[in-house]
């Protein structure tokens, strides 16, 4: 299962249906992803309205049902342990997390809708993964999931209607919402926590999380004003305090990398704690308080911590002396 594993703290797998996207905010600055596609636009994708999104190979297309098949094997194998030892069979095995799309966006609008309409059924094929599907466009999501149905009226799609509609149209009323689906949302300040978390928040989904990288201001998530609605599980359970289950923080890393004031990054770290929300310190990025490193640019912030720019590597990821590296249970 350690195989191909993504190199992004969070997750599992990084599986990329497609590539390429068009920058909506401050934090899409420094993409990454568009720095790579120029390397090879004919691969990778290109940045920019109207520009061509380019689809993922079949064998890429392959993946996730391969990644799936491990996991049912070793979900299997541990049964079997555990009715060979009277329960005694070790750790239960973690459900792979698949991150979608590190290089694109799953609800970018100009992508075509059979694509999507092709990603959401490999989720529905895959139940023994947890899909997490990050965005910067929540507002898009009920929008394009029923073109997809509509899609699937058309001529031609009978057979993916047949598997597949019943399972969408569940989702969107509730009655049914995916087991193995995480929605996200990239924010990076209070101005995009402010337009994109409401989104986040009518999309039906048994987790809800945030991506705040690249940190560029203080966030205040307010969590108190949000409606929280919980549902119990099975077991009654009410263990995750609210709508949103789960928060990723970060600074942004390359040669452009702006720099995260450690308050923000603690404030969101505070804000969890508070609400009882697992939180995720993912890097420093570029920048980091104390860092050791000599001829290096250096910022004195407010109240006077001096952060230095001393590299992603040696940056690290712990916060106060701290790793924080905490997920939801669904």
């Amino acid at each position: 299962m350690k195989t191909e594993t993504s190199k992004i703290e969070w997750t599992d797998y990084t599986f990329n249906p497609w590539r390429g996207c068009t920058k909506v905010s401050a934090g899409c600055a420094n993409c990454y992803a568009e720095t790579l596609s120029k390397r090879n636009p004919a691969v990778l994708g290109e940045w920019g309205k109207g520009k061509p999104r380019i689809l993922a190979s079949a064998a890429m297309w392959r993946s996730p049902l391969e990644w799936n098949r491990r996991a049912a094997l070793e979900w299997e194998n541990w049964e079997t342990a555990v009715k060979a030892s009277a329960g005694d069979s070790g750790s239960m095995p973690q459900r792979p997390r698949v991150l979608t799309a590190s290089l694109a966006d799953w609800l970018d609008e100009e992508v075509p809708t059979a694509w999507l309409a092709r990603l959401l059924g490999t989720i529905h094929d895959t139940p023994n993964l947890d899909w997490l599907l990050l965005t910067k466009r929540p507002q898009n999501c009920i929008e394009r999931i029923e073109m997809v149905l509509d899609w699937s009226a058309e001529p031609g799609n009978e057979a993916w209607r047949e598997a597949h509609t019943e399972w969408l149209w569940d989702w969107l009323d509730a009655a049914a919402v995916p087991d193995n689906v995480w929605i996200g949302t990239s924010i990076e300040d209070q101005a995009t926590a402010d337009q994109r978390l409401p989104h986040l928040l009518n999309i039906p989904a048994k987790i809800r999380f945030l991506s705040c990288e690249p940190l560029l201001g203080k966030v205040d998530l307010d969590f108190n004003a949000i409606d929280i609605a919980l549902e119990p599980d099975s077991t009654g359970s009410t263990a995750i305090a609210g709508p949103i289950h789960w928060v990723i923080c970060g600074g942004e890393s390359g040669t452009k990398a702006r720099e995260m004031h450690p308050d923000w990054a603690r404030s969101l770290r505070d804000q969890c704690a508070a609400a009882n929300v697992p939180f995720l310190f993912k890097q420093w990025g570029e920048w980091a308080p104390g860092c050791p490193s000599q001829n290096q640019p250096a910022v004195i912030t407010k109240p006077g911590e001096i952060i230095i720019r001393c590299g992603k590597q040696r940056a690290g990821r712990q916060l106060d002396g701290q790793i924080h590296h905490a997920f939801p249970q669904p």
